[in-house]
């Protein structure tokens, strides 16, 4: 992000992450995918923020996004801590025999 403000990364490629995770860049590769939350009530009407590409160093295809702030409005919302319990792992099934 422009701004320096983090991300919080809430699922990947995999699913929703056990619990959400405030980052400053999230690396992708080739037909990978992220979900984020960016939290825009920190900024005042008229801010633009662009989300950039740091991995390119071609000053031409760095900006991805840009995020223009329109407006305010009231925001109750909350990330909840847990978003996906992991499961217990299970007992292995594999058994080390001698040769």
């Amino acid at each position: 992000m422009s701004t320096g403000h983090e991300l919080v990364q809430i699922a990947s490629d995999g699913g929703l992450l056990p619990a959400p995770v405030a980052v400053k860049s999230v690396e992708l590769f080739v037909a990978e995918r992220a979900e984020v939350v960016i939290d825009f009530s920190r900024y005042q009407p008229g801010t633009q923020i662009i989300l950039r590409n740091v991995a390119d160093p071609n000053p031409l295809t760095q900006p991805v996004m840009r995020f223009d702030v329109v407006g305010t409005a009231p925001d109750n919302s909350q990330i909840p801590g847990t978003l996906c319990p992991l499961p217990p792992a299970d007992k292995p099934v594999a058994e080390r025999t001698s040769s």
